[in-house]
This record gives structure tokens, C-alpha cells and sequence, in this order.
């Protein structure tokens, strides 16, 4: 079947139809209505090398690098320390604590693939505004937390630690339509395969109907053809009306018998 022919069954059954278009409409608009909301704040953080005291300044003005001490800022590169931190907020031993006071919530973390500067972004989404808010705050702290971490473990002095310092912070969630969306989508999607089935199925039935109707026909024409031979045949065959004989008597002739004795003897009685 192509698609004029698709068409056509479509256009044949309109009375199908029409009524499955009408509670796919309602359907995807009660979809998109009762989805959950989601909503999500956003925040970002740079990661800065620690500076040397004012009283380590040499004679001729140099500064010493606070670096030289730290493994994880070697040439001034702090990056890798972002991206290790960020992978490991995924980790369940951290993440379990922070989502347990918000069921249904997620959040990510990850280094900004922008190599000029070392800034880890942060998301965090919930099924409320303050939820979404809460949550980027506790990631941002546990972000901080498993920086410090990480470079004490190292063996880094607390005067040479890689801090962090805000960039963007959102005071304000945003709502994302995209589970609402996805509802009216999965509804509409539904929808259309129910009309189109319902159409096809219909048309397949009233096909059915008819090729039923053809064969009992071509069936009955022998069966009718037969009994009307039938009838004529036996019409042809049937035997006239008997006609009750008359009975007449035919004057026999005399005629001599012999006799035992060899004589014969007339027919007449009374001789």
C-alpha cells in the first residue's frame, strides 16, 4: 500500500478517524498540563592558584610561586584538579547525601570545556524553585569541600590550596518545560498510531465483510443453479395421468379340444 492508497483509507474512514483526532488533542493537552514541572538553577565557580604571602617577597621583588608546593597546580595549570573534582561529585558517596533531602532532584558538575580559564560549572534540578536554589547551594559547598580535600590528601599545605571563587550564582530557578513536553509528545505520539490503526483496522474489517459476502454468493449461484435443474428435471420427468383400460370382451371363436379319449368335443355347453 502506498501513500495515496494510505490516504484514501484514511479519508474512507473519517467516521474512525475524526473522534481518535479529537481524544488525541485532549489527551496531549491533559499530558502537557499534568506533568511534573521541573525547574533548575544554575552556578559557576573559578578555580584560583594560591599567592604567595607579602612576606615571602625576595629582596629583588619576586614573589615564589605557592605552586611549587602544590602538585596539582604545576605551571599554573589548576584544571585538572576541576576535572577531577567534578567526576568525582558523581561518585555515589558523595551524591547520595547531598540528593537524600531531595527526592526526584539531580544535579551535575563538570569542567568548562573553554581550556582559557579553569571555571567548574554547576546544575542543579528539582521538582521546585527553592528546591532547585537548596540544591545548588549544597553542591557548590561540597564542591569547595572536595577541593580542599583533595589537595590536603596530597600532602598540600593549607597556605598553597587551589581555592574557588563565584563566577555566576543563581538566586532565581527557571522552569524547564522539557518533562511537560516529552508527556504531550509520548500522547500525541499514541494518539496518532491509535487513529491511524483504528482506520486500517476498520478498513480491513469492512474488506473482510465484503470478500465474506462475495464467497457465500459464489457459493449460493451453484446451489440455487442446481436446485432450479432440479426442478425442471423433474418437471420434464413427471409421468402422465394413468388412464383407467376398458375392459372388452372379445368374442373368442369356438374351437374343438380334444378329449381324453381322443374325440373331440365342441366348445358349446349343452350339446
Amino acid at each position: 500500500m502506498d501513500f495515496i492508497d494510505a490516504c484514501s483509507v484514511i479519508f474512507r474512514r473519517w467516521y474512525v478517524v475524526v473522534p481518535l483526532l479529537i481524544l488525541t488533542a485532549v489527551g496531549t493537552m491533559f499530558a502537557y498540563s499534568t506533568g511534573a514541572a521541573e525547574y533548575t538553577a544554575k552556578g559557576s565557580m573559578v578555580l584560583l592558584a594560591p599567592a604567595a604571602a607579602p612576606e615571602a617577597v625576595s629582596p629583588e621583588g619576586k614573589a615564589p610561586s605557592a605552586c611549587e608546593t602544590n602538585p596539582w597546580c604545576a605551571g599554573n595549570n589548576v584544571s585538572s584538579l576541576g576535572n577531577v573534582t567534578a567526576r568525582g561529585m558523581s561518585d555515589p558517596s558523595v551524591a547520595n547525601p547531598i540528593l537524600d533531602d531531595y527526592p526526584g532532584g539531580s544535579y551535575e558538575v563538570e569542567l568548562d570545556p573553554d581550556n582559557r580559564s579553569p571555571i567548574v560549572t554547576m546544575s542543579a534540578v528539582a521538582d521546585s524553585p527553592q528546591g532547585a536554589l537548596g540544591l545548588l547551594r549544597e553542591v557548590r559547598t561540597q564542591v569547595q569541600a572536595e577541593l580542599r580535600r583533595r589537595q590536603l590528601d596530597s600532602g598540600v599545605s593549607a597556605d598553597g590550596l587551589i581555592i574557588s571563587n563565584r563566577v555566576t550564582m543563581a538566586n532565581q530557578a527557571s522552569v524547564q518545560s522539557g518533562v511537560k513536553l516529552r508527556a504531550a509528545a509520548a500522547a500525541f505520539g499514541l494518539g496518532i498510531a491509535v487513529t491511524l490503526g483504528g482506520a486500517f483496522l476498520a478498513e480491513s474489517m469492512a474488506k473482510s465483510r465484503r470478500m465474506e459476502t462475495s464467497l457465500l454468493e459464489r457459493i449460493s449461484l451453484p446451489d440455487q443453479a442446481a436446485a432450479a435443474s432440479a426442478a425442471t428435471s423433474k418437471t420434464k420427468k413427471r409421468p402422465a395421468a394413468r388412464v383407467p383400460a376398458v375392459e372388452r370382451t372379445v368374442a373368442e371363436p369356438d374351437t374343438p379340444q380334444a378329449t381324453a379319449s381322443g374325440q373331440t368335443r365342441s366348445g358349446r355347453v349343452g350339446s
